[in-house]
């Protein structure tokens, strides 16, 4: 019988990111860690992407990485002011509800994400928010398996 768990992921305050309690450090660095990041949306105004990135180390050493796309921002500073409550937020339901962090944090970038029209290019269902790399924080897997396979099933007649 295979024992089962879920991989986790737990902030770390100096790197300013959550990361996969199962990482590697590589060089100091862990080799899966999700973090908010800001993009510039090309234009003539000023106007940003908040994104969640999962980045993680392939096995040919290189560093590869995704975003998922949840809002737009005026600008830096609204970013960084939302991030916070964001964190904020995570970790008072998180206390209220005795849910992980984490888990709440991909919550509100889903909702988020939802209200904003940014779900259908990002995600198929909102299932999860990444398709590429090593297995997600919060996906059941197996211990000892590789890279996870993205296989989705759907049934006619479900019960």
């Amino acid at each position: 019988m295979l024992d089962r768990q879920y991989v986790r992921a737990e902030y770390d305050e100096d790197r300013g990111c959550y990361v996969s309690v199962e990482a590697d450090l590589i060089e100091g660095e862990p080799s899966l860690a999700y973090g908010f990041i800001l993009q510039q949306i090309e234009d003539s105004r000023p106007l940003w992407k908040g994104c969640l990135e999962k980045v993680w180390r392939e096995a040919d050493d290189s560093w590869d990485s995704e975003v998922f796309v949840y809002t737009t921002y005026g600008s830096e500073a609204a970013f960084d002011a939302d991030v916070e409550q964001i964190l904020q937020d995570a970790r008072d339901i998180s206390d209220d509800e005795n849910l992980d962090e984490f888990l709440v944090v991909t919550d509100i970038v889903k909702q988020r994400a939802v209200t904003m029209g940014f779900e259908k290019d990002t995600s198929e269902d909102l299932e999860g928010l990444f398709h590429g790399g090593p297995e997600d924080a919060y996906t059941l897997r197996d211990i000892g398996d590789g890279p996870r396979l993205h296989d989705h099933v759907e049934c006619d007649d479900e019960f």
